[in-house]
């Protein structure tokens, strides 16, 4: 088809819109085809146990991952229970956990003072490196990080160690 402009006139076809999950679609030429869906009726909840991450967004001290160990025992709820649920659940700021929260949870599942440690310096390894790939590096003295980082730890140890004088006393 050729309009008197010397433009090919192109033909406008319509096809049905589906509104509905259920509906069927059809177009010129095509069979009837029916949308797929997937639905869930059940969730089970798995507890998994805490370790020493190894995430550099982490701010500051050692970061605090998810371990591969994992109660046995599960929780199942149905959907709608879950979601009735899930409505008085934490949002956003309610997930970080601070330094020191992180620090005493790794302490209380038998991390060393010198695991934390190394977790918060590879940490920062890390930070840095991001830093030096995006070209932020400037005017930051490396040497003075893991300096203040070091002392964080060894003040840590100073304060167990005098707490256990005194336990020991008393």
């Amino acid at each position: 088809m050729v309009s008197s402009e010397g433009h090919k006139a192109r033909r406008r076809e319509t096809y049905p819109s589906a509104s509905t999950w259920g509906e069927e679609l059809t177009a010129p030429g095509h069979t009837k085809k029916q949308r797929k869906s997937v639905g869930f009726n059940q969730v089970e909840i798995r507890e998994y146990s805490q370790c020493i991450g190894d995430n550099p967004s982490c701010h500051c001290g050692p970061p605090i991952s998810l371990d591969w160990k994992y109660k046995r025992q599960t929780r199942r709820l149905s959907l709608d229970n879950y979601e009735a649920e899930r409505q008085n659940s934490r949002c956003g700021d309610d997930f970080v956990i601070s330094e020191e929260n992180r620090i005493d949870r790794l302490l209380q599942l038998g991390y060393s003072i010198q695991d934390l440690l190394q977790a918060d310096v590879n940490r920062t390894k890390d930070q840095l490196l991001r830093q030096k790939t995006l070209g932020k590096l400037k005017g930051i003295r490396i040497d003075e990080t893991f300096e203040r980082i070091r002392l964080k730890y060894a003040m840590r140890m100073n304060k167990s160690t005098i707490r256990q004088q005194v336990a020991v006393v008393a």
